[in-house]
Order: C-alpha cells, then sequence, then structure tokens
C-alpha cells in the first residue's frame, strides 16, 4: 500500500467528491466504490479502517493508495510503501437505541470483518 496526499487535496476522486488528505479514505483499481477495508500493515500490524472512493494507484503493481491520514495511523507515511493485509468489512445493523433523542431507524450500524481477506492479501510493494 502507497499513499498519497498534498498535490491531490482538494481534487475532485472518481466518485466526484473532493479528496481531503485527512479523511480515511483510500483508492483502489476495481473495488466498489463505498467499500470499507481493514488494512493491517505488515510491518508494526498496525491497522485502520478506509472507505474506498477513488481509483487507483497508477504506479507499477501497487494495487491501494491510502489517503495521508490513513498512512499516518498506519505509520507508513515515512517509508511510503508497505505490504499489507486488507479485510472487507460488511455493514450489519444494530440493535434499535431505547435512548431518548437517538435515531429509531436502521442508520445505525457497525462494521465487522469479513473474515475472507481481499485478493489483496499479502501483497508485496511496488
Amino acid at each position: 500500500a502507497s499513499w498519497y496526499g498534498p498535490y491531490f487535496h482538494g481534487r475532485p476522486t472518481a466518485t466526484g467528491e473532493r479528496f481531503d488528505q485527512s479523511d480515511l479514505t483510500a483508492a483502489h483499481p476495481s473495488l466498489p466504490f463505498g467499500t470499507y477495508l481493514e488494512v493491517i500493515n505488515h510491518n508494526n500490524n498496525q491497522s485502520v479502517i478506509v472507505r474506498i472512493n477513488d481509483r487507483g494507484p497508477y504506479i507499477g503493481n501497487r494495487s491501494l493508495d491510502l489517503s495521508h491520514q490513513a498512512a499516518q495511523c498506519l505509520d507508513s507515511e515515512t517509508i511510503g510503501v508497505v505490504d499489507y493485509t486488507a479485510y472487507l468489512m460488511v455493514a450489519t445493523p444494530q440493535a434499535q437505541p431505547t435512548a431518548p433523542g437517538l435515531p429509531d431507524d436502521d442508520s445505525l450500524l457497525a462494521l465487522e470483518r469479513d473474515e475472507a481477506p481481499q485478493n489483496e492479501r499479502d501483497r508485496q510493494p511496488g
């Protein structure tokens, strides 16, 4: 996984939203937009959950481009490119809230790991 940031900050992503390097987002060549991934840095086992909102990376055989903030969470900002494992995160409805003032619809969701790792598992840096 590599990262991108300052040069692209504020520019439109493939989804049309503006890229914000301080958001926990990532670019992937083919995963559906809105997909959440848990990304684990093989060097230190730190992890972060990112949302796919762009296409890329376009350098070598890299398969995931993280926002600057996501790279900082993985402590991969300095090294630039790291080996990683990625897991799909699936949304699961939670029990209806009972406290006053909380939404009473299905808008409360939790993310949990789909135990089948993506085919991105054990990628080597490009």
